[in-house]
C-alpha cells in the first residue's frame, strides 16, 4: 500500500496539486484552506475584522473569574448568567476592537520596550519594591492568563488610552474665536491724568475753629443714631406644644402615684434629754434631788 502511494506521488497530477498547495500556504498561509473548506463561526464582524470564538470564550471566562471573586469565597457559579455575561462581553470586545482598529488605522503603536516597562513597573508584580518572576506568573495564572495573553490585552488597552487622550487633550478653535482672543490680548487704552499736590491745595485753604463747630452743629443729627439692641430668642407657646401631645389617663394616674408617693414619709420624732450624771462629787440623792428641781421648771 505505501509502495503504491509513493508511486502515485510520483504522477505529474500530484506534483500539481502540491505545488499550489505550497504556493497557497507561502502566500496566505493554513487560515487560506481552512477558509475554503469552512465558513467562519466569527460571533461578529468589525470593519472585516473578526472577533474568534477563542477570543468570545477567553474574555468570557475572565469575566467569570472576575465576577466570582468579587462574590466572594461562598459564590455560587451556577448564579451567574452565561448567556447575559456572553452578550456583554461581545459588546465590550465589539466596542475595543472598533476603537483599536481606529487607533492602528492612525498608525499609533506600542512599543515592546513600553510594554516591559509597564509591566516591571506595576506593583501585583514585585516584591519589596523589585519586579519578581515567580510573583508576575502566579498573578497571571489566578487571573487566567498566560504572558503573551497578558502582553497582547495590556497592548490593546495602550493603544486605546492612546487614542483617547489624543482626542481629550486635543483641542480647536473656529476662526471668529481666535480673531476676539487676538484683540483681546493686543487691545490698548488711552488716558489722561494730571497730579495735584496736595501741599499745595492746603496752602490755599484755611479752616478755622469756628468753621469746624458750625459744620458740626449743622450735620450734628446726621451723626447720631438710636441706641439699639440685636436680640435672638425661640418662643415656645405651652398653647402650641399642647395639641401634639396627647396624654391618656393611664398615664395621668400613673405620673399622680409618683408625685403623691414623693410627698409622703416616715412619721419622725424630735427628742431631747436631759442628763444628770452621778460622779464622786455628785451621788445618787444628790442627783435624784436636781432631777426633780429640773422637772419642777419643766
Amino acid at each position: 500500500m505505501l509502495q503504491s502511494i509513493r508511486d502515485s506521488s510520483q504522477s505529474i497530477v500530484a506534483k500539481v496539486i502540491v505545488g499550489l498547495i505550497i504556493v497557497t500556504f507561502a502566500l496566505f498561509g493554513v487560515e487560506s484552506l481552512v477558509s475554503l473548506t469552512a465558513e467562519s463561526n466569527a460571533p461578529a464582524t468589525v470593519n472585516g475584522e473578526e472577533i474568534t470564538q477563542q477570543e468570545l470564550f477567553q474574555a468570557t471566562e475572565l469575566q467569570r473569574r472576575q465576577l466570582l471573586s468579587q462574590m466572594g469565597e461562598d459564590a455560587d457559579p451556577a448564579l451567574l448568567d452565561d448567556g447575559l455575561i456572553s452578550a456583554m462581553v461581545l459588546d465590550s470586545l465589539i466596542e475595543q476592537k472598533s476603537l483599536l482598529l481606529a487607533a492602528q488605522d492612525k498608525n499609533m503603536i506600542i512599543s515592546d520596550r513600553m510594554i516591559d516597562q509597564m509591566i516591571i513597573n506595576t506593583p501585583d508584580f514585585q516584591v519589596e519594591g523589585q519586579f519578581n518572576r515567580n510573583q508576575f506568573e502566579a498573578a497571571l495564572r489566578n487571573a487566567g492568563f498566560t504572558p503573551l495573553m497578558y502582553r497582547d490585552l495590556l497592548r490593546k488597552e495602550r493603544l486605546v488610552e492612546q487614542q483617547r487622550n489624543a482626542y481629550q487633550l486635543s483641542a480647536f478653535a473656529v476662526p471668529s474665536e481666535l480673531d476676539r482672543i487676538v484683540a483681546l490680548d493686543r487691545q490698548t487704552r488711552d488716558i489722561s491724568y494730571f497730579i495735584l499736590p496736595i501741599a499745595s491745595a492746603e496752602k490755599n485753604i484755611k479752616v478755622s475753629e469756628d468753621d469746624v463747630r458750625a459744620k458740626y452743629e449743622a450735620e450734628k443729627s446726621a451723626l447720631t443714631t438710636l441706641e439699639q439692641v440685636a436680640i435672638e430668642y425661640i418662643l415656645l407657646d405651652k398653647n402650641d406644644l399642647r395639641e401634639n401631645v396627647e396624654v391618656s389617663d393611664a398615664e395621668l394616674k400613673a405620673q399622680y402615684d409618683q408625685f403623691l408617693a414623693s410627698y409622703q414619709a416616715e412619721e419622725q420624732r424630735a427628742v431631747a434629754h436631759i442628763l444628770v450624771e452621778v460622779t464622786a462629787e455628785q451621788d445618787d440623792e444628790a442627783a435624784l434631788k436636781k432631777i426633780k428641781a429640773v422637772q419642777a421648771r419643766i
